[in-house]
């Protein structure tokens, strides 16, 4: 069977999600969310002392994660997914 073309996320991910979003989606090549979040982070660095800047990042931070989340739903489903299928095979050459 061939491997599984999902990557796991590491824990590197979870840091770069929580700290730097943009890398995060720029390691992921999601290039137009990378320059989006970038973008967003360059705004929102001289506006730390204001509400506006620490939301923003916060915001920023949260779109990163969620996608991370995202990420390791699908991977655990698709391994999921891949030991029922040798389950399955397994069975079926035992049965006949």
């Amino acid at each position: 069977m061939a491997a599984s073309s999902v990557r796991k996320p590491s824990v590197v991910s979870y840091f770069n999600a929580i700290l730097f979003p943009f890398v995060y989606f720029f390691s992921r090549k999601r290039m137009i969310a990378g320059a989006v979040s970038l973008l967003v982070c360059l705004f929102s660095i001289p506006l730390m002392f204001f509400f506006v800047g620490v939301f923003s990042y916060f915001a920023m931070s949260a779109w990163a994660t969620w996608n991370l989340r995202y990420e390791l739903m699908s991977f655990q489903a698709s391994e999921q997914a891949r030991a029922i299928a040798e389950k399955m095979a397994a069975n079926s050459e035992k049965n006949g």
